[in-house]
């Protein structure tokens, strides 16, 4: 069960996002009598369900993307590491859009598959997004949509909230790679 901070930080960010929530919420505060009242609106935009769909893109298309996400990173790399921004051409670079009616885009995953086995390279959701359940809608869709005989994923050490998600998808930890990352793999 989420705390109240944790409501309230969701409400705000999706009614900071997403005009037609905040039309709503700003309607219900106007006609109620007390805060009381607001609790059903409140609750149906906390569940309402967000569309989330990953579409083919290209590279150019999401490099603004990439370097958040590199950027984002920075405080998980050993000294003297320096970002990658490039790809090499067998990556599948996949677009995430996410909206109620007007879908935008908020992140992006890169997929590379040799043989059987799949790498889930990047899952970036821009940081306003995060905290939607966006991570975790993005990551089903890719299990549906990348089937393999093993599916794996690199996750920096300190990122202990990826690797609890991951872990939710049943992804096992099965060796260190470097000094600062785990691979992840999952069988099917």
């Amino acid at each position: 069960m989420e705390n109240n901070d944790t409501r309230f930080q969701k409400l705000y960010r999706l009614i900071s996002l997403y005009p037609e929530l905040e039309m709503r919420f700003q309607e219900a505060v106007g006609n109620a009598e007390d805060s009381s009242q607001l609790e059903p609106i409140i609750d149906e935009i906390l569940n309402s369900e967000l569309k989330v769909d990953l579409y083919p893109s290209n590279l150019n298309e999401i490099l603004p993307f990439r370097k958040n996400f590199w950027h984002s990173l920075k405080k998980y790399a050993r000294k003297g590491e320096k970002p990658d921004y490039t790809v090499g051409a067998s990556y599948d670079a996949q677009k995430i859009l996410a909206g109620f009616e007007d879908l935008q885009s908020v992140g992006y995953c890169l997929i590379l598959q040799e043989g059987d086995a799949t790498e889930l390279a990047e899952l970036f959701i821009d940081e306003k997004y995060r905290g939607l359940g966006l991570s975790k809608k993005a990551m089903a869709y890719v299990l549906d949509t990348y089937p393999s005989d093993e599916l794996y994923i690199m996750v920096h050490k300190p990122n202990t909230i990826s690797q609890k998600l991951i872990q939710e998808y049943g992804f096992k930890p099965v060796a260190q790679e470097s000094n600062n990352l785990i691979r992840f793999e999952r069988y099917d």
